[in-house]
């Protein structure tokens, strides 16, 4: 039978999961995201084997991807990190800061760090106006629409090919 290894999860796959919208995802066979989902769950001396699952109670709304009709998935990087049934000593606290980049990336080569840095210097135009209240002026026009759409595209493109630097120098 198919069980969550979370500590304290009672969750299995049976009608009772299937009917709450419960689904259940193995480990990643990529080495390294296998380390990061067995240091999640925080269990001591344990490691995944290649039947171990985990529910999708214990990840975040937006790393699951339910667009399909048949198949619920992961998103690519997620990783579990919601742990209700931890003790308190397990549970990773909400952080009030977050460390400075430097910190962080010194084990990062010099091409990423490059890279983050060109996106922090670069200017982002406003994409949302700022609000006010009440009514609008006037609506968008077509072309406006059209220029903001352009922007938001070459946004993503860039966003993806700095992850994707990123990505390929972390492995």
């Amino acid at each position: 039978m198919v069980t969550c290894v979370v500590f304290g999860c009672t969750n299995r796959f049976d009608c009772d999961a299937k009917s709450k919208g419960i689904t259940f995802h193995v480990f990643p066979k990529n080495e390294s995201r296998k380390a990061l989902w067995e240091n999640a769950v925080r269990r001591k001396n344990w490691r995944a084997s290649k039947w171990s699952t985990i529910c999708s109670e214990h990840f975040r709304e937006e790393d699951i991807d339910r667009t399909s009709l048949s198949t619920v998935m992961l998103r690519e990087n997620a990783v579990p990190s919601v742990f209700p049934t931890h003790p308190k000593h397990l549970q990773k606290g909400d952080k009030k800061r977050k460390p400075s980049l430097q910190k962080e990336s010194s084990s990062f080569p010099s091409s990423v760090l490059a890279a983050v840095s060109r996106v922090q210097d670069e200017v982002v135009p406003a994409l949302v106006p700022e609000y006010t209240a009440g009514p609008p002026e006037r609506s968008q026009t077509s072309s406006e629409s059209d220029e903001l759409k352009t922007k938001c595209e070459h946004l993503i493109r860039k966003t993806d090919q700095y992850k994707k630097q990123i990505n390929s120098s972390a492995v």
